[in-house]
């Protein structure tokens, strides 16, 4: 199975989220490579960034759609009968947790001068949002039940 987390950025929420599924926790080093992997490709929408697999061996991706979540899911699973692509797809939207930090970090992370101000509020939304993340990432997949 193939599972998708689809957000407004792929490199943000989705990517958070998949992270999470996959068992991966984060330290300064990783935080700071995490800021620079969403700086370098938050704005490719309908493009899944293979993130890893789980521990039933399931692929794990993100998928930034923008405002077009459902039709790219559509287009999607469209294509995937026309070319008789036998794997299940389980798409998890993430705009329900999603919050409007990562737009504020994209805009001002454009300018140099704010470079490091974008850094700060992304570390402020990565310490924030990892723990909504995992719930969401529990009640969606049932997983860390045993805890």
């Amino acid at each position: 199975m193939d599972i998708i987390y689809c957000g407004y950025f792929a490199t943000y929420e989705a990517y958070l989220c998949a992270l999470i599924h996959i068992g991966m926790e984060f330290d300064c080093y990783s935080m700071y490579s995490y800021f620079e992997l969403c700086r370098k490709y938050s704005k490719q929408f309908g493009n899944l960034i293979f993130v890893g697999l789980d521990h039933e061996l399931n692929r794990v991706y993100a998928m930034g759609c923008k405002e077009f979540t459902d039709v790219i899911i559509n287009s999607q699973s469209s294509f995937r009968e026309i070319y008789d692509i036998g794997n299940d797809i389980k798409h998890i939207d993430t705009t329900k947790i999603s919050t409007s930090l990562p737009h504020i970090i994209e805009k001002i992370g454009d300018n140099a001068h704010l470079y490091s101000a974008a850094k700060w509020l992304f570390y402020y939304w990565c310490r924030r949002m990892y723990p909504r993340a995992r719930y969401f990432v529990k009640n969606e997949t049932g997983l860390f039940n045993s805890e």
